[in-house]
C-alpha cells in the first residue's frame, strides 16, 4: 500500500477524488446545511423523529449508512449538488476506526450527506454532542460541546484530536484475556 493510500477496513476501493470548492457562511460551526440523518425517520415534514444511536455495532451501522450515501448521485438535493465521494467516505471510515478501535458499547453515530459532497458525523448524547465534517478535499472540521456547555472546535488536526478526546466518552475499553 502506497503512502498516499489509506487502508481502508470496511470500505470497497474508492474512485478518485475531485476536490470541490466549500463555502462556509461566517459560521463557527463546521456545517453549514443540515440535512436529514441517513437511516433517521421523520415526520411528513422532514423533521426527525427517530435516529437509531444503539450501541449493538456502530461498524455494521455505519457500513449500511455508507451504502446508502453512495447512490446519492449529482443532483440529489437540487441542481447544484454533488454526488457524495467514495474518498471521503474512506477518510471518515479511517478517522473513525482510527478513533474507536479498541471500544466496545460505542453510540453508532449520525451521518448526514453534505451538497457539496462531503459528509457530516455526529452524536448527540447526554454526554454532550459531537460534529465532523469531511470534506471531499480532504480537509476534515470538527465542533464539539460538553455536558458543561462548553464549545470546542477545530481543523485539521486539531479535528481529529477532538474525535480522539469524544472518542473516549462513548465507549469503554476492551481487555485482552491471556490464557
Amino acid at each position: 500500500m502506497g503512502s498516499n493510500t489509506l487502508k481502508q477496513p470496511f470500505l470497497a476501493e474508492p474512485q478518485s477524488a475531485v476536490p470541490q470548492s466549500r463555502k462556509i457562511e461566517n459560521s463557527a460551526r463546521p456545517i453549514a446545511h443540515f440535512h436529514t440523518p441517513v437511516g433517521a425517520r421523520t415526520d411528513g415534514g422532514g423533521n426527525v423523529i427517530y435516529v437509531d444511536f444503539s450501541p449493538a455495532d456502530w461498524r455494521m451501522a455505519t457500513r449500511r449508512q455508507f451504502a446508502q450515501l453512495r447512490a446519492y448521485t449529482t443532483g440529489w438535493d437540487g441542481p447544484n449538488s454533488s454526488a457524495i465521494d467514495d474518498h471521503t467516505l474512506a477518510i471518515a471510515a479511517h478517522a473513525l476506526e482510527s478513533a474507536l478501535t479498541g471500544l466496545v458499547d460505542v453510540p453508532t453515530p449520525a451521518i448526514v450527506p453534505c451538497a457539496d459532497g462531503g459528509i457530516q458525523i455526529e452524536w448527540c448524547l447526554p454526554e454532550g454532542q459531537f460534529e465532523m465534517y469531511f470534506y471531499t478535499d480532504g480537509d476534515v472540521a470538527a465542533w464539539l460541546r460538553d455536558q458543561t456547555g462548553a464549545e470546542h472546535e477545530g481543523t485539521g488536526l486539531v479535528a481529529r484530536e477532538l474525535l480522539k478526546h469524544w472518542a473516549a466518552r462513548l465507549g469503554r475499553t476492551t481487555t485482552a484475556l491471556a490464557f
